[in-house]
C-alpha cells in the first residue's frame, strides 16, 4: 500500500510538471517495493514504467530505456514472452 501511494505522488508530480519530485517519489516507491513487496513484481514493474515515462517527460531517452527494459523484464516473469 506505501509502495503504490509512493507511485501515485510519483504519477502526480509528472503530470503536474514537477520532475525532480516525481522522480524522487517513484525512487523511493520502487525502493520500498523492492525490500518490502518484492514478491508483487506487477506492481514494481508499474512503478518502473511510471518512473521511465517521466525520463521520458525529460527527453532523458537512455534512462527511460533502461527502467522500461526493467519493467518489461518483470512482466515477462509473471506473464511470460508473447
Amino acid at each position: 500500500m506505501i509502495g503504490e501511494l509512493l507511485n501515485d505522488l510519483g504519477v502526480v508530480y509528472t503530470n503536474l510538471g514537477e520532475f525532480k519530485e516525481a522522480l524522487q517519489y517513484h525512487s523511493e516507491s520502487i525502493a520500498f517495493k523492492e525490500r518490502y513487496n518484492a514478491e508483487n513484481l506487477t506492481t514494481l514493474a508499474s512503478s518502473y514504467a511510471n518512473k521511465a515515462a517521466t525520463f521520458q517527460y525529460l527527453a532523458q531517452v537512455d534512462s527511460a530505456i533502461i527502467f522500461l527494459n526493467k519493467a518489461l523484464e518483470l512482466r515477462e516473469k509473471v506473464f511470460g514472452k508473447n
